[in-house]
């Protein structure tokens, strides 16, 4: 996807504004798809993953942007998508290392 390609580009370079904003909505776009009927657990992992960089992002670490309230609402979401995911897939190990991580 290229929203969420431009996004990680523009988070390696240390830019951290339109790192936001392509992630964002790559993020929308992902979920969307997750939830759309008969969608599979690494559907659910995509978009749990764009929320687990938009995280990193807003946690201040490496060029990220300290927002702890955004960081937490992030992570908090990656979490849920992960459960969803596992939800369909309980063997899904994606999700299951993305829920260890995030918390």
């Amino acid at each position: 996807m290229v929203e969420r390609s431009l996004g990680e580009v523009y988070f390696g370079t240390g830019a951290v504004e339109p790192a936001a904003e392509h992630m964002e909505a790559a993020a929308r776009t992902l979920e969307q798809l997750a939830n759309r009927p008969g969608a599979a657990a690494p559907d659910y992992g995509e978009a749990s993953s764009v929320y687990g960089t938009l995280g990193d992002l807003y946690s201040g670490s490496f060029v990220g942007k300290l927002d702890a309230t955004k960081a937490d609402k992030y992570f908090q979401r990656q979490i849920a998508l992960n459960h969803k995911a596992l939800a369909l897939d309980p063997n899904y190990l994606r999700s299951r290392r993305g829920i260890a991580i995030a918390k």
